[in-house]
């Protein structure tokens, strides 16, 4: 139970906050944090309220999310371009509404759950993570590798560069119900010279502890011409994930049939970027 609430006007004094209290815990939308299900239930909590981190900038050369930007405001700002609208389309599926007003950007990330619509295409698109270390420094890295760490640093801001012109995605999920989160995603991103592949990242999501990029999968399709036979080299995507993941049993569902899902989902990502990518079947 919460016995104490912390109001910081600045990122160092939310993080000096945190440095005082280990047990303490950063508070953005709390629809994570707040929930009865949640495994973490803090004593104290450090509100991110007013530390000015709700700045969305879209431009040229890309797009830079603050960590309090909310999934309902980064979906309404969607402008033309390929990854502003595979963000928009991420944001637009999760839940309804009402949790896309409270739910930010930052704490979706943090909260780094397997079954996260938002974390495969920023992975794809490349994402850094700009984040307040314990002793106040600020550093920037790779959203891989900051999920790969312990996560206890303060996001600050997400940047995301703006892909190739020549840069298409492919964004499928299935879930049980319209308001559900995923069961399995697969995120599908496909950079072509003509019909020729000669760029691919790949992540999943649902599949492991976290969501994960494959890259088994990316170097199957890499330097294939999708004009030549989309459908055999979906086949030898198929092989490679079978290979390269052991989906997780949890309430949502066994390991056998998340690994039919993402098999089915990863053919239906790379044929959508390849189609968007002018590849005709």
């Amino acid at each position: 139970m919460i016995q104490s609430f912390h109001s910081p006007s600045t990122p160092a004094e939310a993080v000096g906050l945190i440095r005082e209290n280990p047990k303490a815990r950063y508070l953005a939308g709390g629809t994570e944090l707040n929930s009865m299900a949640s495994p973490v239930q803090p004593d104290a909590v450090v509100s991110l309220n007013g530390l000015g981190l709700d700045k969305l900038t879209l431009s040229s050369e890309g797009i830079e999310i603050g960590a309090m930007v909310t999934l309902e405001t980064l979906l309404k700002s969607a402008e033309k371009g390929e990854a502003s609208e595979l963000l928009a389309q991420a944001c637009s599926n999760v839940g309804n509404r009402n949790i896309r007003n409270m739910a930010t950007v930052g704490g979706n990330i943090a909260a780094c759950k397997s079954c996260s619509d938002l974390i495969p295409p920023l992975l794809v698109l490349g994402a850094r993570v700009e984040t307040m270390t314990c002793d106040g420094n600020i550093v920037t890295i790779d959203l891989e590798d900051f999920l790969a760490g312990p996560r206890t640093d303060l996001i600050l801001r997400i940047i995301v560069p703006a892909p190739a012109g020549s840069f298409h995605a492919g964004l499928c999920r299935y879930t049980r119900t319209a308001n559900d989160l995923a069961l399995v995603s697969v995120c599908a991103g496909l950079e072509m010279e003509g019909t020729r592949c000669i760029g691919a990242t790949i992540a999943l999501g649902g599949v492991a502890a976290k969501p994960l990029r494959v890259r088994e999968i990316e170097n199957a399709v890499i330097d294939r011409d999708m004009a030549d036979n989309i459908d055999s080299i979906c086949s030898l995507a198929d092989q490679k994930i079978m290979e390269s993941i052991i989906p997780i049993t949890d309430h949502r569902g066994g390991a056998d049939y998340k690994m039919t899902l993402a098999r089915n989902l990863l053919r239906e990502a790379l044929i959508h970027a390849a189609l968007k990518g002018g590849v005709s079947r």
